[in-house]
């Protein structure tokens, strides 16, 4: 029944990919603070840090941030491009209204 539920979430729509997108951006705001604070650590408080512990931990955190906000891009061009492979109209016509039948004006003659 999980997996039932899970499908059912997922096979509407493009929330859960726009969801991942989002939760790479918050996640990137929470990274760049954890950075500040490691330059911190390393500079002002200095003596007890294991040598190449920042440097590490710079890394890991900004290849980490970039593949999440790069997963989140992909996330929403594969939303679209599923909203796309449905082949819904963009719009849906409520009323069909005949056009008036005039005759066209002569163009101006210059």
């Amino acid at each position: 029944m999980l997996r039932f539920a899970f499908d059912g979430i997922v096979s509407m729509s493009a929330m859960p990919l726009r969801l991942a997108y989002v939760l790479s951006l918050l996640l990137f705001g929470i990274f760049v603070s954890y950075i500040v604070y490691v330059f911190y650590s390393h500079f002002f408080r200095g003596g007890g840090l294991v040598p190449g512990w920042t440097s590490i931990m710079s890394a890991i955190t900004i290849f980490g941030t970039i593949q999440l906000l790069l997963f989140g891009v992909f996330g929403e061009y594969l939303g679209r491009i599923y909203e796309q492979s449905k082949n819904r109209p963009l719009f849906i016509i409520e009323d069909i209204v005949p056009a008036e039948t005039e005759t066209p004006a002569a163009p101006p003659k210059n």
